[in-house]
């Protein structure tokens, strides 16, 4: 990639700069297989304002690892594992979130509170959490409201979301329920908090059993790195497995003169200043890969920003790194 060995320079000496980064380079970390690979792609918004290609902190927070219990998340082959409770529950094409199909819920119009349930068995331990998520909305805005409920096996409450007025975009309902240190069964409840005859369309249902109370993002199967089906695809639970904590290697691509800087922002007022600035930057020519032959340490994040004039270069390519767990 042209200057390759300048930058391989630039990077040695940037990564190795940074001393509550260093590491020890020799059998116990360099000899580690990289246990995580993450495809990234992003595009520069704005040219002259740096944006992350990557950020473990961020994904950490937001993606930690989790395991999905409903076994029909998506709703893509069927509407197995609902049961009816005032509204009948189909599968449709009409407004997928994800995939291809949502759930459609048509209330009877003769009572608040019609829905459907998903039910969830053998589930228990002193101070752990149920916690029960999934996305709604209607097809006009017709300002019908919607609640999410967990219940016991006979069907008594024992947490209830807070009460959403439904648009025609999806939002995500919580529920969270502190669980006894005895197993037992639990209905996830979702539908009309109030009487009325809305077509409502469910989607991205997940129920998930926690040392905190945290509804972890939805996890995706599809299209989400570290996401996975644990047996049959759209028939079986879901799990995201731990994030990156440490990148280290990569192979990425630019599509203009880009840029890059590691464990902190690409700042692009150091363009034109002296090379103390400089240094915490690495130049990128237009459609380079890149691809350093060594271990790296990166902890925070990659960033990066245009190398010249207005220019909003796209970045793309795989992470390579480790999950401390």
């Amino acid at each position: 990639m042209g200057d390759f060995i300048t930058k391989t320079q630039q990077l040695d000496t940037l990564v190795r700069s940074q001393s509550d980064n260093l590491v020890d380079f020799s059998v116990k970390e360099s000899v580690h297989a990289f246990n995580r690979v993450i495809p990234v792609s992003q595009v520069l918004a704005t040219a002259e304002t740096p944006l992350d290609l990557y950020n473990i902190q961020t994904e950490n927070a937001n993606r930690p690892a989790a395991v999905n219990l409903f076994t029909n998340s998506l709703f893509q082959n069927s509407a197995t594992g609902i049961t009816d409770d005032g509204a009948p529950a189909t599968r449709v094409t009409t407004t997928p979130r994800l995939g291809t199909h949502s759930l459609q819920l048509n209330p009877a119009n003769s009572a608040a509170l019609e829905g459907a349930y998903a039910t969830v068995t053998n589930i228990g331990g002193l101070d752990t959490y149920l916690v029960a998520s999934i996305y709604v909305r209607d097809a006009s805005d017709a300002d019908a409201t919607v609640i999410l409920k967990i219940k016991d096996s006979d069907g008594t409450d024992v947490a209830t979301s807070a009460v959403v007025n439904v648009t025609d975009s999806y939002q995500r309902l919580e529920c969270r329920f502190v669980l006894p240190a005895a197993s037992a069964s639990y209905r996830v409840w979702f539908g009309t908090s109030a009487q009325h005859n809305t077509n409502l369309f469910f989607d991205s249902l997940q129920i998930e059993h926690r040392q905190d109370s945290m509804a972890t993002e939805f996890i995706n199967p599809i299209a989400q790195a570290n996401c996975s089906w644990r047996g049959t695809a759209d028939a079986s639970m879901t799990q995201r497995i731990s994030p990156m904590t440490v990148i280290k290697g990569f192979r990425l691509n630019f599509s203009h003169d880009t840029l890059i800087a590691f464990d902190t922002t690409a700042d692009v007022k150091a363009v034109g200043h002296a090379s103390r600035e400089r240094s915490h930057l690495v130049d990128v020519s237009v459609s380079a890969i890149w691809e350093p032959s060594w271990p790296l340490d990166i902890r925070q994040n990659i960033s990066f920003t245009n190398g010249a004039g207005s220019e909003t270069p796209t970045v793309f390519g795989t992470l390579y790194g480790r999950s401390s767990v």
